[in-house]
């Protein structure tokens, strides 16, 4: 939802790269859809946020103390995504761990 009211049309939106983000997928083909993925960012304190797509109805976000916690995190949330041709449910949550993991190290070491 935006702001704009009836007759206004919204011509640009400004999003401002962060500093320490990291991004993960696995998808299918080049340009594909997602089986998961995982963008990751680190906050002042070194905290670091991981939001999971592909998993759930709607992204499902988690939180670590580091990198390395990040898969336990993932573990933690005991996610049940969906499954599909392309993916198991299981396959799909062990993704979820992964790709966290390598979002959270490409955003610690930016």
């Amino acid at each position: 939802m935006t702001a704009a009211g009836p007759g206004e049309l919204l011509t640009r939106i400004t999003v401002p790269a962060g500093k320490k983000d990291g991004f993960a997928a696995v998808t299918l083909g080049a340009d594909g859809t997602c089986i998961a993925s995982a963008a990751a960012s680190v906050n002042g304190s070194g905290s670091i946020r991981v939001a999971l797509g592909c998993v759930a109805a709607v992204p499902v976000v988690v939180t670590a103390d580091s990198p390395e916690g990040v898969a336990d995190a993932v573990r933690g949330a005991n996610l049940t995504p969906p499954f599909d041709v392309h993916a198991s449910s299981e396959y799909r949550a062990h993704l979820s761990a992964v790709l966290a993991e390598r979002a959270a190290q490409e955003a610690a070491t930016r």
